[in-house]
C-alpha cells in the first residue's frame, strides 16, 4: 500500500511539473504574441489619447494644474513594465497553446502586422463613433434622469406627507 502512495505521489509531482511546463510555455507564447502586436506602444498611444482627453476635461473645468500630475501618476502606474506580467497572464489564460501560436504566425504575415499599424487608427475611428452616439443619446438620458428624479422627489413627498397611524399598545 505505501508503495502504491508514494508511486501516486511521484505521479502527482510529475504531471504538476507537466503543468507548470506548460503553463510556462504558454505564457512565453503570449509574451511573444504581445510583442508581435506590439502592445508596449499601443499600450503608449492609448495612454496619449487619455491624456489630451483628460487635458481638454480639466482645462473645461478649469484645473489645467493637476492634469500633469495626473497623466504622469497615470503613465507610471500604467506603464508597460508594469503591466506586461498582467498583459502575459490574461492571454495565456484565455488563448490555449494552440491559439496563441496561431495568432503569432497570422500576426507575423504582413496582413496581421498591417493590422495591428491600423489598430490605433480604428481604435480612435470607434472611440469618435460611440461619442457620436451618445451625444445623440444625452438628450434621451438627460430626460430619463430628470423624470427619474422627479419619481423620487414624488416618492419621498409622498412617505412623508402620510399621517402616521396611532397604534394602541397592549
Amino acid at each position: 500500500m505505501r508503495r502504491i502512495t508514494i508511486g501516486v505521489f511521484i505521479l502527482c509531482l510529475m504531471g504538476a511539473g507537466s503543468l507548470y511546463a506548460d503553463e510556462q510555455s504558454q505564457r512565453k507564447l503570449a509574451e511573444e504574441l504581445l510583442t508581435i502586436m506590439k502592445t508596449d506602444k499601443q499600450l503608449d498611444a492609448t495612454l496619449d489619447k487619455m491624456k489630451t482627453v483628460q487635458k481638454e476635461q480639466m482645462n473645461s473645468m478649469g484645473v489645467p494644474e493637476v492634469e500633469d500630475k495626473m497623466m504622469d501618476l497615470m503613465a507610471q502606474e500604467m506603464s508597460w513594465e508594469k503591466m506586461k506580467d498582467d498583459y502575459i497572464a490574461v492571454y495565456s489564460e484565455v488563448f490555449t497553446e494552440e491559439e496563441l501560436q496561431g495568432l503569432i504566425d497570422f500576426y507575423k504575415t504582413p496582413v496581421g502586422q498591417k493590422f495591428v499599424e491600423k489598430t490605433p487608427e480604428i481604435t480612435t475611428k470607434l472611440m469618435q463613433m460611440g461619442q457620436k452616439h451618445t451625444m445623440q443619446l444625452m438628450p434621451k438620458i438627460k430626460a430619463m434622469t430628470s423624470e427619474m428624479a422627479n419619481e423620487l422627489i414624488r416618492k419621498s413627498q409622498e412617505t412623508t406627507s402620510k399621517p402616521l397611524v396611532n397604534a394602541e399598545i397592549k
